[in-house]
């Protein structure tokens, strides 16, 4: 059967252009894998992003019992070798305590099974007097992964 165009030329029914139905669903196939790359690259921003927050939190924990302990200068010692133990009821004195307690609970709120550690160690030094080191090493699970290495944050710092 020919069909006459508006241009003059002849065509028959067999040669018609337009799109095939095959056509339209390897379309649709290349596009579904697309989407599917899009939505697999998301999982994985967020899941970094939760990686770098509970990173940031760990700094400003270390740093906020590094600036208590700075603070505190008639009981330098006092601070060595506590590890965070979240007590029911937070002291309020000797002024040590209440640091270390309240420290103790931000870093088990703020961190998934987080934990904290303070170690000092007194180092005179030539020409300067007595310095103490301290380190404050904090770690934590990355509920994210699955069973990976416990991440962790180290703060070294001298007084």
């Amino acid at each position: 059967m020919s069909m006459m165009r508006a241009n003059g030329r002849h065509t028959t029914a067999g040669r018609m252009r337009g799109f095939t139905l095959l056509e339209v669903l390897i379309a649709l196939v290349v596009l579904s894998f697309g989407l599917l790359g899009i939505a697999a690259l998301q999982g994985v921003g967020l899941r970094s992003s939760q990686g770098a927050y509970l990173t940031s939190q760990a700094g400003l924990l270390a740093y906020d019992i590094a600036d208590r302990i700075r603070a505190n200068p008639e009981n330098f010692g006092t601070y060595d070798g506590f590890e965070t133990d979240c007590p029911e009821t937070v002291a309020t004195t000797p002024l040590v305590m209440a640091d270390l307690q309240e420290w103790s609970c931000a870093v088990e709120a703020l961190l998934p099974n987080g934990e904290g550690r303070i170690a000092g160690l007194e180092t005179v030094l030539p020409g300067i007097g007595t310095v103490t080191r301290y380190t404050v090493t904090l770690e934590w699970e990355d509920l994210q992964s699955d069973g990976g290495p416990p991440w962790d944050f180290v703060l070294v710092f001298d007084i």
